[in-house]
């Protein structure tokens, strides 16, 4: 039984916490992480939550992909935007699979459709057409590098096909 109720406290932020959360989030899918915070899995967003409140959060639609370390215990957070620092937080348990099946959910459903190429120079550029809280869908275009002309007729070539790909102009 105490395996239970250690499990039981490890999905859920605690009570003295539940107050930063918006209403409907206060049973949201949890992880104990270090330095006494929580990582949620709420309804539209992902929130680092800790004694002073929310420490950092991101819509489910601005995550490019969550990945845990179970060596290190590692949970690392990819943003959409390249220029926003990567969420890092080691997690309390070993066996995080609820909370990262979860949030996986959430952020496919977030992500319509995505196609990668790479420009002559060999930049990386990923067009994605993602989905808001509300439903309506938008354009993402990233690269990770210089582009030059090639590679910008390339980039703007990509994300066309994927607007075009679900009915956006």
């Amino acid at each position: 039984m105490a395996t239970l109720e250690r499990m039981a406290k490890q999905s859920r932020v605690p009570d003295a916490l539940v107050r930063f959360l918006p209403r409907g989030d206060h049973r949201a899918q949890a992880l104990a992480v270090d330095h006494d915070r929580w990582l949620v899995a709420a309804r539209y967003a992902l929130i680092l939550v800790g004694a002073e409140g929310v420490e950092d959060s991101g819509m489910w639609y601005e995550v490019q992909h969550v990945r845990w370390e179970g060596e290190t215990q590692l949970l690392r957070v990819a943003w959409v935007d390249p220029g926003r620092t990567p969420l890092e937080v080691r997690t309390e348990t070993t066996e995080p699979s609820d909370f990262m099946a979860d949030v996986t959910a959430k952020v496919t459903h977030a992500l319509v459709v995505q196609k990668t190429a790479i420009t002559d120079i060999g930049t990386r550029v990923t067009a994605s057409v993602r989905r808001r809280e509300d439903d309506e869908l938008f354009s993402t275009l990233v690269a990770d590098g210089p582009l030059d002309a090639q590679g910008k007729t390339l980039a703007d070539e990509l994300e066309r096909t994927v607007r075009e790909g679900v009915g956006l102009e």
